[in-house]
């Protein structure tokens, strides 16, 4: 299953380590679609990430590891 996001910045991993995008990629076990920086939506249904397309949407795939996301060395 893939989950596209189309909320502003929730790809965006400069800042913030782990994003929104990638925080519900681990929760639900799905990979997830989401841009990096600002969305602009249009009333005919398309969208540009970033004013000028400057932007781009990133994938994010579950980091999780076994039960409890815990990670084993």
């Amino acid at each position: 299953m893939r989950i596209l996001l189309l909320s502003c910045n929730t790809g965006n991993t400069d800042n913030t380590g782990n994003c929104v995008a990638q925080l519900l990629a681990n929760e639900l076990g799905v990979t997830v679609i989401a841009p990096n920086i600002k969305l602009y939506v249009y009333p005919d249904g398309k969208y540009t990430v970033g004013r000028k397309n400057q932007g781009k949407m990133k994938e994010f795939t579950s980091r999780k590891v076994g039960k409890y996301s815990e990670v084993y060395y």
